[in-house]
């Protein structure tokens, strides 16, 4: 469908056709909700005090260290192969019911991702997102505790603003001032 066939819609109703088309869509399919993004660091502790101290994470419960020698039942040995011998995990939560679990692989250990730190064109998740009040503020923030940023600051419709960031792991962090719906509704800025 090409651009000048797309309705054009004010603000608010384009967020209402992207939150009727969604319940719409939920209604034939499976309705769920994101519950948690897990990621894989070489150092689980150093990671959990580095997102609680960032983005103000809370740890709901002490940094779990398994080896599967003395738990051989526990679930996550039977979800992953054999090799899996031994690991760390933690469960941050955001405070609305969304949660970062953060692993640390021993037994076979880490392994950092070849090529470039962020390779946007690899298969696989790429980036986390978490919607804040203030992108740029948060982005200094997250490069003075080690991580980087990328990119700069875009600004969106409606006064809204995106940013792009890495953990000090090469994790990719989305920042924005508004929802995904919202953002979604509005569009994307326009070229100058």
């Amino acid at each position: 469908m090409s651009s000048a066939s797309v309705p054009s819609y004010g603000k608010r109703e384009n967020i209402e056709l992207t939150e009727r088309r969604a319940k719409q869509s939920n209604q034939d399919a499976c309705v769920c909700v994101f519950n948690h993004v897990g990621i894989s660091v070489p150092d689980c502790e150093a990671a959990v005090a580095w997102y609680s101290s960032v983005f103000g994470l809370r740890l709901l419960k002490p940094v779990l260290h398994l080896k599967r020698e003395q738990f051989p039942g526990a679930p996550i040995f039977k979800l992953f192969d054999d090799a899996l011998q031994e690991f760390k995990l933690a469960w941050l939560g955001t405070g609305h019911s969304v949660g970062l679990e953060i692993f640390e692989f021993i037994d076979p250990c880490h392994r950092t991702p070849e090529g470039p730190a962020f390779d946007y064109s690899r298969g696989g998740v790429f980036h986390i997102a978490m919607t804040v009040t203030d992108p740029e503020k948060l982005c200094r923030e997250v490069v003075k505790a080690g991580g980087s940023r990328m990119g700069e600051l875009i600004p969106m419709p409606m006064g809204n603003a995106v940013a792009y960031c890495q953990d000090p792991w090469g994790n990719a962090i989305e920042l924005l001032t508004t929802s995904f719906a919202n953002m979604v509704a509005n569009g994307a800025p326009k070229d100058d």
